[in-house]
Parts: structure tokens; sequence; C-alpha cells
């Protein structure tokens, strides 16, 4: 039989794989809080700067004269990213990002080549690793740097989790695991927010959050190779293990099945090329997907791009100068996104030859 009358043998979606898609999702909420932790973590709270005549002349010196009206504890107060220092906080999101990117881009053929569980456990493993160095970084460099592993970890593993939750179950099942995926990053971004609002110091938050992908380590562990991918590369006596060990949780008899052998297809059938990333541009129905979503996406691009133009050369009108401050952010699917000080937001006070200057 092939993998699909296997599958209706051994259960298309039995307790089973339901018990190991959910440990995945579970895997979502963690990933959303990652994604989301420099929100939170990068909150800039109102100061105050009290300086004498011309001001501080460097970062160690503004350290000295800022004062933070708001009991906020961030990366923002505790390295002062404010003036120029400000940018910081938005490039340690991009670099989140970046590495999220290439992590996409890195870990899908590789886990195509040696496997999807060894790549999925891999990658959290060290996710989790590099997320505790977030939380006890000394310096901004050590955080940013931790950010960009943390991202490229975040993006291998969001990706072949997703397609674990695929390959787990039956055809019939995939529209279902595919949304249910995506639910649960959103349902994770919305309590991670809920997390940041009981805890405010920024390196309990960090801790806090990362802690729940030691559990989803823990739990995967226990998950066994995707059968398809095991089938796909000819392994078919691992493939037959790992079905026959599904139909046992599930609690099916399949103990006569037998996978057709990769080489020997039935005759007649058409011999069956290997995928690749070719496969994009020659087959008909991925070439067409593929062409649809790059105009999606480069639509989303041009209007947030846009956007942000406008909002900065309005800016510059009204300033004559661009702000101090235009840090790149990021969001997945966008090259960046530009965050500029709305005007009249700063407010500058003189007394006794001392300036006060107030910014929210």
């Amino acid at each position: 039989m092939d993998i699909e009358a296997a599958f209706h043998t051994v259960g298309e979606f039995g307790p089973y794989q339901k018990r190991a898609v959910a440990v995945l999702v579970l895997a979502q909420v963690y990933m959303a809080c990652q994604s989301m932790l420099i929100v939170l973590v990068g909150y800039t709270p109102e100061y105050r700067i009290e300086q004498q005549g011309d001001g501080p002349s460097s970062h160690r010196e503004l350290q000295q004269h800022v004062t933070f009206t708001e009991d906020v504890d961030s990366i923002v107060t505790e390295w002062v990213l404010i003036k120029q220092q400000a940018y910081k906080v938005s490039l340690a999101g991009s670099l989140f990002f970046t590495g999220l990117l290439v992590g996409n881009v890195v870990f899908g053929p590789l886990s195509d080549k040696i496997g999807r569980r060894p790549v999925y456990l891999t990658g959290l493993f060290f996710e989790v690793i590099f997320g505790y160095v977030t939380a006890v970084a000394p310096s901004y460099e050590v955080f940013a740097a931790s950010r960009l592993l943390v991202g490229l970890m975040n993006g291998g593993i969001g990706l072949v989790c997703f397609v674990l939750t695929q390959e787990y179950v039956g055809k019939s099942y995939w529209a279902m695991t595919g949304t249910l995926t995506s639910m649960i990053f959103a349902v994770g971004i919305a309590l991670f927010g809920a997390l940041g609002y009981f805890i405010r110091p920024w390196r309990t938050l960090a801790t806090v959050a990362n802690s729940s992908g030691v559990l989803c380590f823990l739990l995967s562990v226990t998950l066994p190779e995707s059968p398809r991918w095991l089938y796909s590369q000819g392994q078919t006596e691992r493939a037959e293990e790992v079905l026959r060990f599904m139909a046992v949780r599930n609690g099916n008899n399949a103990t006569n099945l037998i996978l057709q052998r990769v080489g020997a297809a039935k005759p007649g059938s058409p011999v069956r090329n290997r995928g690749g990333i070719l496969q994009l541009a020659v087959h008909p129905v991925l070439r067409l997907r593929t062409m649809v979503l790059m105009y999606v996406w480069s639509s989303v691009i041009q209007v947030e791009l846009r956007g942000e133009l406008q909002e900065l050369a309005e800016v510059a009108q009204m300033r004559d100068m661009f702000p101090e401050n235009v840090p790149l952010g990021g969001v997945p699917g966008t090259v960046g996104s530009g965050h500029v000080e709305k005007p009249g937001s700063n407010k500058t006070k003189k007394s006794n030859g001392v300036v006060s200057m107030q910014t929210k």
C-alpha cells in the first residue's frame, strides 16, 4: 500500500496524532512569545534630561543626567537607549526578523536532507539556550546577538514544526492542522501580552517566556520521525515502524501494514522526480502559487514602505530635518518599518540656567 492508504489503516487523526499535534501547537505559543519579546522589553518610558549649557557631549555623560519619570524596567532604562542610542531598540527587533528569514531559508532544505525530527529538536534546544542568554545578557551587544540567533532558530523550527503537523496526520486533516497552527501562534501573542502585564522586570519576563520552551522540548523528545519523510527517502522499514507505533497508540491493528517500496513503482505509473526548489518553477501548480504569494507579499511591502515614507516626509517638512531616531523595525514578511517620534513630543523648560527636557 502507499502512504495515504497506510494512514487510513493507522488512523488519519487518532488519539496519538492529536497529542503529537498538541505538542507542536504548544511550541507555537513559545515561538510567538519570542517573536514579540522586544515589544515589551524594549519599551521606552518618559524621561527627563537635566543639563548644563550645551548638554551632555557623550552617551556616558547622558546616563548621568537622565531621569526616567516612569517606574519601568526595560532594556531602555538599563542601558539608557535614548536619543542617539534609541535606534538600538528597533535594531534588536530587526536582527531577530533577519534571523527569522535566514532560518526559513536554511532549515527547510536541511530538514529535507537529514530529517524533520533532528532539525526540529536541535533548533528548539538552541533557541531555548539563546533565549536564556537574552535574559542574562550583560550588555546590549550580547542582547542583540542573542536576538539574532533566537530569530534564526525560531524561523527554522517554525517551518519544520508546521511541516510535522501536516505529516503526522492524514491528507484530509492538513487544512485543519495548518489553520490550527497559525491560530495558536496568534493566541500566543495575546498570552504574551497578558504575561507582560503581570511581570514587569524585563529580565524576569524574558526568563519566564523562554521557560515554556523547556517544556516544549521535553515533550517533543518523545515525537517520532515523520513517516512521510522516511517514506520519501526510501526508508520504508522505518516508516512502517513509525506507522505501526501510531496504530498501536490509536488502538488500531496494523500488524500487516506493508508499504510499497519506493523503487518499485506501479506498472504504467510515471516515474516520480525528487523534489527541490526548482519544483517551484517547474511544477505548474506550485509555479502559480509561488507567483501569487510573491505578488501578495510584494504588494504588502510596497504599501508598508509607502506609508512610512509619507510619514517621514511629513515629519521632515514640519521639522525641516529628520528626527534623531529613525530606527528600523521588522515584522514577518516585510523588509522593515520605520518609527518616528511625533512632532511636538519634546518639551524644553529653562530654570536658573538648567535645561530640563521632558520626552514622551
